[in-house]
């Protein structure tokens, strides 16, 4: 045999037994990885009872994403009384002296039989 074929050999023995501490090496962490997760502690359920005890208040800018939302659609929007109707532009008239983009609002929403919205309410939230 001729030195290649030697220097072939050995380095191809290298990565096989490379490849074989490898894989044993994985092995092992693997088991100790389920083992780990076997210790840890068992859940009597998935579902849990949360009670929520209103409905999440919605933000004054997040009424502005919506005035912009059904722009040019059938629905009407009233912020603490006033009411901004269907055909409201709000690429045009402003909208900033009704709505304080920094304050909270409790929501309200009308929908017809289908499920369509035909009005939303807000009423400001003291916090």
């Amino acid at each position: 045999m001729s030195i290649n074929k030697y220097i072939v050999l050995v380095v191809t023995v290298f990565i096989f037994l490379s490849a074989v501490t490898l894989s044993i090496e994985n092995s092992m962490i693997i088991n100790r990885a389920y083992e780990a997760a076997n210790e840890l502690p068992k859940e009597k359920g998935v579902s849990r009872e949360t009670k929520i005890s209103k409905k999440p208040l919605t933000s004054g800018d997040e009424i502005v994403q919506k005035l912009y939302y059904f722009y040019k659609k059938d629905v009407s929007i009233t912020v603490d009384g006033h009411t901004f109707p269907k055909n409201y532009d709000v690429t045009k008239e402003s909208f900033t002296s009704q709505i304080n983009i920094n304050a909270y609002y409790r929501e309200s929403v009308l929908r017809d039989a289908s499920g369509n919205v035909l009005k939303i309410s807000y009423q400001k939230e003291v916090l």
